[in-house]
């Protein structure tokens, strides 16, 4: 059973997405489960970023991250907030949220596993523009931003794109 409406479109839209995958194939993980035994999509992170990064960039970039094991409907982003941190989704899904003038929120987006998020306000300086909240249970990877910037003064490589293994 879905909450709201805009839930129900996107529990319908999955399942068309599964189908489409074609019959007697497997889904991809973000769409593997059933209605009353939803699979947590994952992605293995270190594969997903090893694409991007060498191995001893990688190594660097998670060592510096701490583990976030969330449970379901954890703020993980709250708008307004200062953007001291981005977080790299490995397993679960979690949805962008804004409040609408009437006080009522509204999900802009749900991403699943690989997924960054809060990268903007860090980049920009500016504070969070919206709620990120956990919709499954989730792991995410978190890089403050003192982290961050220590290792951008400390390895000029992580300001540029040479740190990309391709």
């Amino acid at each position: 059973m879905v909450s709201d409406l805009d839930r129900g479109m996107e529990w319908i839209e999955n399942r068309l997405l599964a189908e489409a995958v074609g019959a007697g194939s497997s889904a991809p993980a973000e769409l593997a489960g059933s209605e009353d035994n939803e699979a947590v999509p994952s992605v293995d992170l270190r594969e997903m970023l090893a694409a991007h990064f060498s191995p001893e960039a990688l190594k660097v970039l998670l060592g510096l991250c701490e583990v976030l094991d969330l449970p379901q409907e954890t703020v993980l982003i709250k708008r307004g907030e200062a953007g001291d941190a981005l977080y790299f989704v490995e397993r679960g899904e979690v949805s962008v949220m804004v409040r609408l003038e009437n006080g009522q929120r509204k999900r802009l987006r749900t991403l699943g596993p690989g997924s960054l998020v809060g990268e903007m306000a860090l980049y920009s300086g500016q504070p969070r523009s919206a709620d990120v909240v956990a919709e499954t249970p989730c792991r995410a990877y978190r890089l403050s931003a003192e982290r961050f910037a220590r290792l951008e003064r400390e390895d000029p490589r992580w300001s540029s794109s040479s740190t990309a293994s391709s």
